[in-house]
C-alpha cells in the first residue's frame, strides 16, 4: 500500500511540475521572476544558496528590480499556499541581509503587511504541517520586523553576510543548501 501511495505522490508531483511549466510558458515570466518562483516554490525543500545569491545580485539591477520586488511581494501575499509565504519570508530575510539598500527601503514601506502576518496569519487548510508552518510564518514575521526596525541589528547582519560572501569567494566554494 505504501508503495502505491508513493507512486501516486510521485505522479501528482510530476503533474504539478508539468502544470507549472505550462503556466510559466503561457504567462512568459521574466528570468528573474522564474528564479523567485523557484526559490519560493511549494516544494518541501529550501532554495539553493546559489539561487538566493543570484536574486540578491539582481536587486542592484534597476532593469530587473521592479519585477523582482513585485514577484517577491506577490509570493509573500499568497496566503493560499503557506509554503509560498514561508519561503518568501526566508527570501526577504536573505535579501535584507544581502540585497540592495533599495530593497530594504521598499520592505520598510510594507511593514504593515509583515505585521499583519505576525498578528493575523492563519492556515487555510487543516493539515498539521500547514498549522505548524503558520507558527513558523508568525515567528519569521516577528524576526523580519525586528530586522527592519533595528538599524544596528540590520547593519550587523549585513556585515556578517558580507564576510561570509567574501570567505566563499576567497575559498572559491558555493554551497547549494540554504540556511
Amino acid at each position: 500500500m505504501s508503495n502505491a501511495r508513493g507512486r501516486r505522490k510521485s505522479s501528482i508531483s510530476n503533474f504539478k511540475g508539468v502544470l507549472r511549466g505550462l503556466k510559466e510558458t503561457v504567462v512568459r515570466y521574466e528570468p528573474i521572476e522564474l528564479k523567485i518562483r523557484d526559490a519560493t516554490s511549494n516544494e518541501p525543500w529550501g532554495a539553493p544558496n546559489t539561487l538566493l545569491a543570484e536574486i540578491a545580485r539582481a536587486t542592484h539591477d534597476n532593469f530587473q528590480y521592479k519585477k523582482l520586488f513585485a514577484m517577491v511581494w506577490k509570493r509573500f501575499k499568497h496566503d493560499g499556499i503557506v509554503l509560498h509565504v514561508q519561503k518568501a519570508m526566508i527570501l526577504i530575510e536573505y535579501l535584507l541581509k544581502n540585497g540592495s539598500n533599495r530593497f530594504i527601503l521598499d520592505v520598510r514601506t510594507r511593514m504593515e503587511d509583515i505585521r499583519d502576518k505576525k498578528d493575523n496569519y492563519k492556515a487555510r487548510g487543516k493539515k498539521l504541517k500547514d498549522i505548524e508552518r503558520v507558527t513558523q510564518v508568525k515567528r519569521k514575521a516577528a524576526r523580519l520586523l525586528r530586522l527592519i526596525t533595528d538599524e544596528d541589528l540590520l547593519l550587523r547582519e549585513r556585515q556578517v553576510a558580507e564576510r561570509l560572501r567574501n570567505m566563499k569567494q576567497q575559498s572559491g566554494c558555493e554551497t547549494s543548501s540554504s540556511s
